[in-house]
């Protein structure tokens, strides 16, 4: 069971893109910074924001990349 709604710095929030977001923005996002910080989560995935396992592709994604570097 999970307790988002009590986090006082989430309240329960998920990624909520607006009108017009691009599947480029989101790409964008994911992008690793110098090759050592790498962004995952829900707000990295172009296609399961706002899911859980839109998250964890994006960390195995991530992982995967900082493997090959």
């Amino acid at each position: 069971m999970t307790r988002w709604h009590l986090d006082d710095h989430t309240y329960g929030s998920y990624c909520y893109p607006k009108v017009g977001t691009t599947k480029a923005n989101f790409q964008q996002l994911r992008q690793p910074l110098q090759n050592r910080f790498w962004f995952v989560g829900e707000h990295t995935h172009p296609d399961k924001y706002a899911y859980a396992h839109g998250a964890y592709e994006s960390g195995v994604l991530a992982a995967r990349q900082a493997i090959n570097n």
